[in-house]
């Protein structure tokens, strides 16, 4: 038995992973939508709009993404959440060019979603689609600021939560891999 032998036979442990994945997900899209769709329609601002849209549409994508695991779409399925965070950083640099350290995080973020997911050969094609949006977003990063009409302590807070928030949650997924490897050494000794 090859490590390749355990770590492709269990399509079903990885699609309950991704089930988990998927409705904390949803709702965390949905929780975020709230407080973004109160922001934008308190202050009438249309970059304040841009995180309101992108919450509901990552929510309705993560329900698409479980739709499609039900019906045994595995890799249909894993497309939603890669889809979704990778459009993220270059939305959040037109928010603000000010957010550029959460931009840059979320541009990895694909990469750390399909790590047990996919094989080499799809994981070269994720890695390289995140270089092209890291070199987008790093470009968008020197455009010249926009006056975003919130008040100013709203950028940093967000910008602060949002970095404590993805640090979290990338590390979440780091525990989930070591789980992993760790049942595929104990398999294969």
């Amino acid at each position: 038995m090859t490590g390749n032998d355990v770590i492709g036979g269990d399509r079903a442990a990885q699609s309950t992973y991704l089930r988990q994945y998927l409705v904390r997900s949803v709702w965390g899209a949905f929780g975020a939508s709230a407080p973004f769709t109160v922001l934008a329609w308190s202050y009438r601002s249309p970059v304040a709009l841009i995180p309101a849209i992108l919450t509901w549409v990552a929510a309705f994508a993560y329900l698409w993404g479980l739709r499609e695991l039900r019906q045994g779409h595995f890799e249909r399925a894993l497309a939603a959440p890669c889809v979704i965070v990778a459009i993220l950083p270059m939305a959040t640099i037109l928010i603000s060019s000010d957010a550029y350290a959460v931009a840059a995080m979320l541009t990895i973020w694909p990469v750390a979603i399909a790590i047990p997911y996919v094989n080499p050969r799809q994981l070269r094609a994720i890695i390289v689609v995140a270089l092209l949006i890291a070199l987008v977003t790093a470009a968008l990063a020197f455009r010249p600021a926009t006056e975003i009409g919130l008040p100013p302590w709203v950028v940093p807070t967000a910008v602060i939560t949002a970095n404590v928030v993805l640090t979290a949650f990338i590390l979440y997924l780091f525990w989930q891999y070591h789980e992993r490897l760790t049942a595929v050494n104990h398999a294969l000794q």
